[in-house]
């Protein structure tokens, strides 16, 4: 599935991406030639985590959101009230200016993953927060049961997918989109990997 804006979402994302524009010389929220990219690549993939969101109603959180990539993004293209957390206080701060002048339904947290509160979620999101095993033990205690995560990968996804299998089971479906993949998680459980 792929989202056809209306011109007043289109409208909200443009006011985003020039927030952004604006906050990333003095809190480096992504590189210079990243922000550039803004519409192609970056609100592509919240544009695909908004596509995938649509088959799961419930709370979503997005972990480690920055510059509000995918979570921001999703939230203004759904309208779901999406929950972003970042421990970091300038980017958090980003992310609640982000969203007031985008006008999108997001609760910002600005603490760690880990004291959240955070429970029973239908969907966590996240991208370019940690390698796949340490996004594993984070999302574990969010979800509900039956609840998946969408993790935006890219060049190392399976190798990422590899390494994390040695300390999780999981059930796991892939979503190729324009150059980066979405892992999308279900069903983890932590193992004991045998000594080698």
């Amino acid at each position: 599935m792929v989202w056809a804006v209306s011109r007043e979402t289109e409208e909200q994302l443009g006011r985003y991406l020039d927030c952004l524009r604006r906050w990333n010389p003095t809190i480096n929220l992504m590189s210079a030639r990243d922000v550039s990219e803004g519409w192609s690549r970056h609100i592509s993939d919240g544009l695909a985590i908004a596509s995938l969101l649509a088959e799961r109603p419930g709370g979503v959180a997005d972990l480690g959101s920055g510059a509000g990539i995918p979570g921001l993004v999703a939230a203004i293209v759904t309208g779901r009230a999406i929950t972003l957390v970042e421990a970091d206080r300038r980017k958090a701060a980003f992310l609640v200016e982000a969203a007031r002048v985008s006008n999108a339904a997001v609760i910002v947290k600005s603490v760690r993953v880990e004291q959240s509160g955070l429970t029973n979620l239908a969907v966590v999101t996240a991208r370019a927060l940690a390698p796949l095993t340490r996004l594993l033990a984070l999302t574990r205690p969010l979800l509900e049961p039956g609840g998946c995560a969408y993790f935006i990968k890219g060049t190392d996804a399976d190798k990422e997918v590899l390494d994390a299998q040695c300390h999780f089971d999981f059930a796991l479906k892939r979503h190729q989109i324009h150059g980066s993949v979405v892992l999308e998680v279900s069903s983890i459980v932590p193992i004991q990997c045998p000594p080698e």
